[in-house]
């Protein structure tokens, strides 16, 4: 009982629509009663007011003038029909100039009417209270008694003829009653009615709730489905579906980050360890020590990024695009030098590698404002990725530009063998071409993840491909707020500057 109750309480959906439904048609329903109350009344009172108005015309037409008397010419068999006893007329005549009782008929005073008629034969209605007590309808028409002997002038009279309101109160009371109990009645009906078309048409809303309820919220390829489901519910199932499957995605790439992470972050750890343990198994001389401690500050360094690297990755997955400027400091810089500042760790290991290093950097590039931060370790991280994957004695291309009012960086290099099914994944976290993750760099996986994020938190994009002569082409974009080189109404300004690394 008390489910029901929570069930139809206003806090409810099924309540709400239940109560609105009943309060409407309750409200239609006591409309419709009192229209038709008020009609059924103005219709009595309509006929009483037409026998009132009848009875004034048969009295005038009776009514005669003889030397100044008053008389009527009726027969006795007439008069009998006129005073009726089942609901008795009052009947007086005044004189219109004295206002002085001429004849009354009923035996009785009527009260003076408030407002006397001033057309001939036009009457006047108005509500009065009877001799004895009860409330009454009286007409007052002003009209002229015919002389029989034609000497004297007629003479004006006021006429009023009064009738008992009583049958009318009555049957309108009879009428009140019946609408009350009518309406106690159809209210209960109304109520059942409203709660079974409610609880009908609401049916599928708690099968898609009993739904939600048994579906696991992860590892579950169940989806919500409503046989002849209402049209307005489909795009919520869909919607729900939908969610469904993003969760179940969301769910699954952060047990793969959670297990990546942990597994890179291992890794590190592990290979410090073996060092440390490799060089206390005996005793080593001190530049054998200091070349276990190089070691071991080189593993440690890449540690430190891949951390640093994952919690800036964490605080950009809750920053919206484009929302740079209100949670990184923004500054004004020249791209030359960030590129230069940005090379330099990766110079001597293309050295090493005998990379050829192509620049093709344009002179004009204006100055920009946007996170100086976040711009230098994307291109930190792409010449890193470039210089590692690149095989021995490959080729980079370096280039930056400012075309159509955006920033376009990007870097090429020799293509280590990745086809267009790799390029389609290789901005995931953590993913890498080779499954055994073999190579001589302790890379985490986690630096084109993040450079892709950043490059949506400056709208921006980075788009992979691959270039018909074999290179691997990065290419970094983004809009900065910056002052426009004084050619920059061209398409493109391509001045490169050439060289190696």
């Amino acid at each position: 009982m008390k489910e029901i109750f929570r069930k139809l309480s206003g806090r409810s959906l099924k309540g709400q629509l239940l109560w609105t439904i009943f309060g409407v048609m309750s409200a239609v329903m006591a409309g419709s009663g009192g229209i038709t109350y008020a009609l059924f009344m103005n219709h009595l009172n309509q006929q009483q007011d037409d026998v009132l108005e009848s009875k004034s015309r048969f009295v005038r037409a009776a009514c005669v003038q003889v030397d100044r008397v008053i008389g009527f010419k009726l027969k006795e068999e007439e008069w009998k029909k006129v005073l009726r006893t089942d609901n008795p007329e009052l009947w007086l005549l005044r004189f219109a100039d004295t206002g002085k009782q001429a004849v009354n008929l009923s035996k009785t005073s009527l009260p003076k009417p408030r407002e006397l008629p001033v057309e001939m034969g036009t009457p006047v209605f108005e509500f009065i209270k009877l001799p004895n007590g009860q409330p009454g309808r009286m007409v007052t028409v002003l009209f002229q008694a015919p002389d029989e002997k034609g000497s004297d002038p007629p003479l004006d009279l006021y006429l009023s003829v009064a009738m008992s309101r009583q049958p009318v109160i009555a049957a309108l009371a009879s009428l009140r009653d019946f609408l009350i109990r009518a309406g106690i009645v159809s209210t209960g009906l109304l109520l059942i009615i409203s709660y079974l078309i409610v609880r009908r048409n609401l049916r599928p809303l708690d099968e898609l709730a009993e739904q939600i309820g048994k579906i696991p919220v992860a590892d579950s390829i169940e989806r919500f489905q409503l046989v002849n489901a209402p049209e307005e519910l489909n795009p919520v199932i869909d919607r729900l579906n939908d969610l469904m499957f993003r969760f179940d995605k969301v769910v699954e790439n952060e047990r793969a980050f959670t297990t990546n992470a942990a597994h890179e972050l291992r890794n590190p750890l592990a290979g410090m360890r073996s060092q440390l343990e490799v060089a206390l198994s005996r005793e080593r001389s001190p530049e054998e020590y200091e070349k276990v401690l190089v070691k071991v500050l080189e593993i440690e360094t890449r540690l430190q990024s891949s951390v640093e690297n994952l919690l800036l990755l964490s605080r950009l997955q809750s920053t919206e695009p484009g929302a740079a400027a209100r949670e990184f400091q923004l500054a004004d810089f020249n791209f030359g030098p960030l590129l230069r500042r940005s090379w330099k760790p990766h110079f001597d290991r293309a050295e090493e590698k005998e990379l050829k290093v192509k620049w093709q950097v344009a002179p004009d590039i204006p100055s920009v404002r946007t996170s100086e931060r976040l711009v230098e370790l994307v291109v930190r991280n792409l010449f890193d990725n470039a210089v590692s994957y690149t095989v021995a004695k490959g080729t980079l291309r370096i280039e930056a530009l400012w075309k159509n009012g955006r920033l376009v960086f990007a870097v090429e290099n020799t293509n280590p063998g990745l086809t267009q099914t790799d390029l389609d994944q290789m901005l995931n976290r953590f993913w890498r071409a080779d499954p055994a993750r073999h190579g001589e760099h302790l890379h985490a996986g986690i630096g084109l993840g993040l450079c892709s994020r950043i490059a949506e938190v400056l709208e921006g994009n980075i788009i992979p491909s691959l270039t018909d002569d074999g290179f691997l082409r990065m290419e970094f974009t983004f809009s900065p707020d910056c002052t426009p080189p004084p050619d920059a109404g061209h398409p493109t300004t391509r001045l490169y500057l050439e060289g190696s690394s």
